[in-house]
């Protein structure tokens, strides 16, 4: 009997040892001055949920980044477990919400054999701060409260610039600049763009010149994929583009403007550092016209290929 009862006892104490292992959470932060750090988060999953006992949760894996937007903050948590992916989008009015409802999705997010514990113990004082600094917002209990103002389809603008190489609308390939407008949410978006091919001249024979221009405008349809800090894009939409054509040093001297529309598809990858986004494209552009430029006596100039490639690198920031 006494030797049951200390088996017994040992297999109590091995049960609670592994209920108050820490969680496997592997935590990427990123968060503005003022707000809790990782470590806080992470005391705060410690302090009020539990793991049932015999269970041993897979790994957890998330990424939090906080951004301000205006007075308020808004929170993208993206999380991933045995495979499985997961995206919050929040709004918060103060850092003290900001743990909490981090807290919470986290919390959730392990599935079964996690859960908050019962008996919620009170949140301990905050610790007071040896600088002159602000005291940290102290840390209250969690509450599913900010999940009222949770915004999963809110709408964000982003404004870009672009640079990169053109081929297949001017004789060579080009350089190629533009500007670029997108209102997405979480997994779609609009993207409107203009550019400019860098002027181009060629010298003919006799001192014939021939200079070209590129111009194009685009509205396409994007599909997203969040992942963290990266994003992939596809996108589809229609292009209308111009080639501006003047030529010298022939008998009749004139300009010539050819327009013509085009489908474009694009890939695309966006690396996010908080606001601020790096961006890489790949666009296709099928010509549904192929506008020709000829020379009296020399012959064709220019024509525009079937398809044309576009390649871009880029900024852009996210309001």
């Amino acid at each position: 009997m006494r030797r049951a009862l200390i088996v017994l006892a040992i297999a109590v104490r091995a049960t609670a040892a592994r209920a108050d292992d820490p969680l496997p959470l592997e935590l990427q932060w990123d968060a503005p001055a003022g707000c809790p750090r990782a470590d806080d988060v992470r005391a705060e999953l410690a302090r009020v949920v539990e793991i049932d006992p015999g269970r041993a949760p897979s790994t957890l894996r998330a990424a939090v980044a906080i951004t301000r937007d205006g007075a308020r903050l808004r929170l993208r948590i993206d999380t991933e477990r045995d495979g499985e992916r997961g995206q919050r989008t929040l709004v918060a009015d103060d850092c003290g919400q900001v743990l909490r409802a981090v807290t919470l999705v986290l919390a959730l997010a392990f599935g079964e054999g996690v859960a908050l514990r019962a008996d919620d113990p009170p949140a301990p004082p905050p610790v007071p701060s040896p600088s002159p600094s602000p005291t940290p917002t102290p840390s209250p209990s969690l509450t599913p409260s900010i999940l009222a103002t949770s915004s999963p389809r809110a709408l964000h603008t982003t404004l870009g610039v672009e640079a990169g190489v053109a081929t297949g609308v001017l004789p060579t390939a080009a350089l190629e600049s533009a500007v670029m407008v997108e209102l997405a949410a979480t997994h779609l978006g609009v993207r409107a763009r203009l550019s400019l091919a860098a002027p181009e001249t060629l010298a003919m024979t006799d001192g014939v010149h021939a200079r070209f221009t590129g111009l194009g405008g685009s509205v396409d349809a994007c599909g997203l994929a969040p992942r963290a800090h990266l994003r992939l894009d596809a996108c589809a939409g229609l292009a209308l583009a111009t080639v501006l054509a003047s030529a010298t040093g022939t008998a009749a001297d004139h300009d010539v403007i050819a327009p013509w529309l085009g489908v474009r598809g694009t890939l695309g990858a966006a690396w996010r550092m908080r606001a601020l986004e790096l961006r890489l494209t790949s666009t296709l552009v099928w010509n549904t016209a192929r506008p020709r430029f000829a020379i009296t006596g020399l012959g064709d100039v220019n024509r525009v290929d079937d398809v044309s490639l576009h390649l871009a690198l880029g900024f852009a920031w996210r309001r």
